[in-house]
């Protein structure tokens, strides 16, 4: 039997694990509407504990600014644990416009295609545990921070 907050979620195909080495661009930072147009669940392999993460890539459309990507953390249970407590959950209900169903999956699919109300910020430090390490400017890179809302 599946603990209370730790929902069913599909989307785990191995071949869905982001590329090492992908471009993370420095845009300016603040608030944009942007598109969501992936949306993959994968268990972060640089980690020691190997944390399961959704990463949402959203991209301006018509090349106005390069694609940025978005992280939720789902914890590091055997199982992504998409409990009421995480952004995760938040977000999920933001772009399903509604809590799930009882038994509904919640899958990362249904942030695909859809237009949201973005907060764009600045990474200009790498933390590996406690040890909190500040970036040389030059290493610099922006990540969506935070889904504010859904566009209708």
């Amino acid at each position: 039997m599946q603990a209370r907050n730790e929902l069913q979620i599909s989307n785990l195909e191995s071949d869905d694990v982001p590329i090492c080495g992908a471009e993370y661009p420095l845009v300016a930072e603040g608030i944009r509407e942007l598109r969501c147009i992936d949306a993959r669940i994968y268990r972060h392999p640089g980690l020691p504990d190997r944390p399961w993460k959704c990463q949402l890539e959203f991209a301006a459309g018509f090349g106005e600014c390069p694609n940025l990507f978005g992280f939720l953390h789902l914890g590091t249970k055997e199982k992504p644990d998409a409990g009421r407590a995480r952004r995760y959950w938040r977000c999920w209900c933001l772009a399903n416009q509604g809590p799930p169903k009882k038994r509904q999956k919640m899958s990362p699919r249904v942030f695909k295609n859809k237009w949201f109300v973005v907060q764009i910020e600045t990474v200009r430090q790498k933390r590996k545990g406690k040890i909190v390490e500040q970036l040389p400017e030059h290493l610099w890179y922006s990540v969506i921070r935070e889904i504010v809302d859904l566009r209708h």
